[in-house]
């Protein structure tokens, strides 16, 4: 039997039909304009991208200092930051508040270059002016007192500044005209004699005006520590002086020329040794060893500058207390020494005594050690850090020591 479909029946069969093909539209385009309108109306649960996004606001790092347990840096902008250990205010911020993340310290925008000390920080402007923060027991930020500073202030009425290097409670500066200064302890006065007093504002090195570049050292001696620096002259040559530095048991207080090379173009100390580069790229230590910090994978002191391996390709170094990190000028990352805290980045805690190469990458640009902590700079500027975080030093909002490289966002 064939059923045939009434035409009343047919018609409302397919009314009914595109009824509910309309409700079905009415509802999906509720939901999705109720969905579009949450997010829009929610910045809190859906933050914009740039707040965690590198190539907003991780890649403008220019340069970087670090020491005992804090790091400070400059941005491409001129802007300065600080984190980690703030005891003395030794940050910059006005408070003794540590920081576990980038802080920003004031609002100028015309910072040049930073050098960290033990407690203190010291800094030039692009205007050549002198700055000075933190701790000042004896004298080390040469503002003439001992009264500590917790925000930057101005050392003097002088704006032709060109270097500096902060150590334990040293400061050490050279001129635009070439000459040197220096203030706090460890001081060489004019005549090049010791000096029984803290000097509290930065004084005259004798009367030479061909200086190039300076790092200040330290030596723990009897539990008492005393300080240092290495200089190099235009001409290419070494020089030391200070208290009980890294090639001598006695102060020095008059510059003397360490051999006859002149050939020196970088030097960075660090608990009683130093490691330097030469001009045609090759690597020296010498002082303290016993962590293997030299890179020569014997351990024994030494007092005179030996060559480290064979290679002639090292572009920078930076040392920390017992450890050295270094760049080639393929852009490689290599380190050595003391590894306790995982400052070597290596991804574990043990000891190496020769260079060995950090990870595969060949795009590092720059770095600064700590006591036991590194922070390095790539050519994209990002920031990066690894080793010992107890103080926040590292960046990266914790106190979680890293033995690899960690990106700083």
């Amino acid at each position: 039997m064939v059923h045939r479909l009434n035409p009343a029946s047919w018609v409302k069969a397919i009314l009914m039909k595109k009824i509910f093909i309309l409700l079905a539209i009415l509802i999906l385009t509720f939901f999705s304009c109720s969905k579009s309108d949450e997010v829009i109306k929610d910045p809190v649960n859906n933050p914009p991208v740039s707040n965690n996004n590198p190539q907003v606001n991780s890649q403008n790092w220019q340069s970087i200092s670090a020491f005992g347990g804090h790091t400070v840096a400059v941005k491409k902008d001129g802007t300065l930051w600080g984190w980690g250990n703030n005891n003395y205010g030794l940050l910059g911020d006005g408070t003794i508040i540590s920081k576990l993340i980038p802080t920003q310290i004031g609002t100028s925008t015309d910072w040049q270059s930073i050098s960290t000390g033990a407690t203190f920080t010291i800094a030039i402007k692009k205007d050549g002016s002198l700055w000075s923060w933190g701790s000042n027991s004896r004298g080390q930020l040469g503002n003439g007192s001992l009264s500590p500073i917790k925000s930057p202030a101005k050392i003097g009425t002088d704006s032709n500044w060109k270097s500096i290097s902060a150590g334990i409670d040293l400061t050490v500066a050279i001129k635009t005209d070439g000459t040197l200064w220096s203030c706090g302890v460890g001081f060489i006065n004019t005549s090049g004699n010791s000096s029984s007093s803290y000097v509290m504002t930065l004084t005259k090195v004798g009367n030479d005006n061909n200086w190039k570049s300076i790092s200040t050292g330290y030596n723990m001696q009897d539990y008492d520590t005393f300080s240092y620096t290495n200089a190099i002259k235009e001409d290419g040559s070494l020089w030391d002086f200070g208290q009980h530095t890294a090639s001598s048991i006695i102060n020095t207080y008059s510059p003397y020329k360490i051999g006859i090379d002149t050939n020196w173009k970088s030097i960075s100390n660090g608990e009683a040794f130093t490691v330097a580069i030469k001009t045609d790229g090759t690597l020296w230590g010498w002082g303290n060893n016993a962590d293997g910090q030299l890179g020569d994978n014997v351990g024994s002191y030494r007092t005179t500058p030996f060559k480290i391996g064979i290679d002639a390709d090292w572009e920078s170094i930076s040392t920390g207390n017992s450890f050295t990190v270094a760049i080639k000028k393929d852009g490689t990352l290599w380190s050595w020494g003391s590894n306790s805290r995982g400052q070597l980045g290596r991804g574990t805690n043990s000891v190496t005594k020769s260079p060995v190469k950090v990870g595969t990458g060949t795009d590092w640009q720059s770095i600064s050690t700590g006591a036991t902590f590194t922070i390095a700079i790539k050519k994209d500027g990002t920031l990066w850090a690894w080793g010992n975080n107890a103080d926040g030093q590292l960046g990266d909002g914790t106190l979680i020591d890293r033995n690899s490289p960690t990106q700083i966002n």
